[in-house]
């Protein structure tokens, strides 16, 4: 879904300014080698926001997030691994404000106003790997 109207029956052109903003992440990681073909690994990182977080786009409902990985792998033999990793992204709060200057009586889509509350995500990976 983009938002994003046009009223005309010969638009020359049409620019949209959402706004967003230029972003930084950053991470850290360790790994713990356990016993035998054992490698145990787990990371934290944080992605800054690109949207204003009072007003997010419910197109993009996203921004700021924290991110907290672990997973094992095991090397079972010469040239064949596998590995298993779970990660979680955790976003909090985000808030949606959009108006519309034109009343729902003469065309307008009405106001959104509301939140998604406690936005997180799970990423399982599964991967094997031969070398030759």
């Amino acid at each position: 879904m983009v938002e994003l109207g046009i009223d005309s029956n010969d638009p020359v052109a049409l620019t949209a300014d959402l706004g967003f903003k230029d972003t930084w992440h950053v991470a850290g990681g360790a790994q713990h080698r356990l016993h035998g073909p054992w490698l145990l690994n787990m990371g934290v990182a944080y992605d800054s926001g690109f949207q204003d977080s009072s007003s997010i786009t419910p197109a993009l409902p996203a921004n700021s997030a924290w991110r907290f990985g672990f997973g094992v792998e095991n090397d079972a033999r010469t040239g064949f691994a596998w590995a298993v990793s779970v990660e979680y992204v955790y976003g909090g709060t985000l808030d949606v404000n959009r108006s519309n200057a034109v009343p729902v009586a003469a065309g307008g889509r009405g106001n959104l106003v509301g939140s998604f509350d406690g936005v997180g995500m799970y990423f399982v990976a599964a991967t094997f790997s031969w070398r030759l």
